[in-house]
C-alpha cells in the first residue's frame, strides 16, 4: 500500500477500499472513483486534498490521537505532492481488474499532464509581465 510521510515526520499508509471509499463520501461528497475531474479537483484544492486523505487515514489518525487539524499543520510542500502520489496510486491500485487499473493509471498520467500544461501556461503568462 502506498504510504508518505508528513512534516511530523509521521509515515502514513493509503489504503483504499469499499469502506473508504463510503466513508469518504459520506463525510466530504466526493467520489474518489469518479474520472479525471475528482483528481483535477483535488490537485486544484489543497485543503480539499487534505480532508480526503484524513478520511481516508482517519482509522490511523484516531489510533495515534491525531486530529483533523494536526493533520492539516503537517500538510504542506514536498509532503502534500507525496501524499497526493500515494493517494493516486491508491486508486490506482484500487480497480480488480487489470484493464481497469490501467484505465485509472492512464487517467492519473492525463490528469498530470494537463496540470503540467496549465502549469506552463502559468509560468509563460508570469514570464511575460514586465518584472515579475
Amino acid at each position: 500500500m502506498p504510504q508518505f510521510r508528513d512534516n511530523a515526520g509521521r509515515t502514513w499508509t493509503v489504503e483504499l477500499n469499499v469502506a473508504t471509499i463510503k466513508r469518504v463520501r459520506s463525510l466530504l461528497g466526493l467520489d474518489l472513483l469518479g474520472e479525471a475531474p475528482t483528481l483535477l479537483r483535488l490537485a486544484a484544492d489543497p485543503v480539499l486534498l487534505v480532508d480526503t486523505l484524513f478520511v481516508v487515514c482517519q482509522p490511523e489518525a484516531n489510533e495515534r490521537y491525531v486530529t483533523d487539524e494536526n493533520f492539516g499543520r503537517a500538510m504542506a510542500g514536498d509532503a502534500l505532492g507525496a501524499a497526493a502520489e500515494a493517494l493516486t496510486q491508491a486508486l490506482s491500485d484500487f480497480y480488480q481488474s487489470p484493464r481497469d487499473r490501467a484505465r485509472a493509471r492512464r487517467i492519473a498520467e492525463l490528469t498530470g499532464a494537463m496540470i503540467e500544461e496549465t502549469h506552463e501556461v502559468l509560468d509563460a503568462r508570469l514570464a511575460a509581465i514586465p518584472g515579475a
